[in-house]
């Protein structure tokens, strides 16, 4: 993905979703990415912002350390996944900035 690329997808958040964790990877170059969570498309209201530092390489994958969203999430939501490069790393060339394997969401447990 390069930077303001972005991804979206209809969840079943339940009765109520409130955090998500994304695993990725991105290289050495890769430095300052961040995803932001926004309802319904690119320009929605954003819910979440994920921190994706570099991984070291293409081929190591890690888990972002879990993030709550503003809100809990109920029923059918539209989640878009905004590619957000913070910084110019070392090397400015590379436009490459990750490839994000799967999304880990949480509901509110009832006690």
């Amino acid at each position: 993905t390069k930077n303001g690329d972005w991804f979206k997808y209809t969840v079943d958040c339940g009765d109520a979703l409130t955090k998500i964790a994304v695993t990725y990877t991105g290289n050495k170059n890769s430095a300052n990415v961040r995803l932001l969570v926004k309802l319904g498309d690119k320009d929605g209201e954003q819910i979440a912002e994920i921190n994706c530092p570099a991984t070291g390489s293409w081929s190591n994958y890690v888990s972002a350390a879990t993030t709550k969203f503003t809100k809990a999430l109920s029923g059918k939501q539209t989640l878009c996944f905004v590619i957000d490069r913070v910084a110019d790393s070392e090397d400015s060339s590379n436009k490459w900035h990750g490839n994000y394997d799967f999304f880990e969401f949480t509901t509110l447990r009832a006690q």
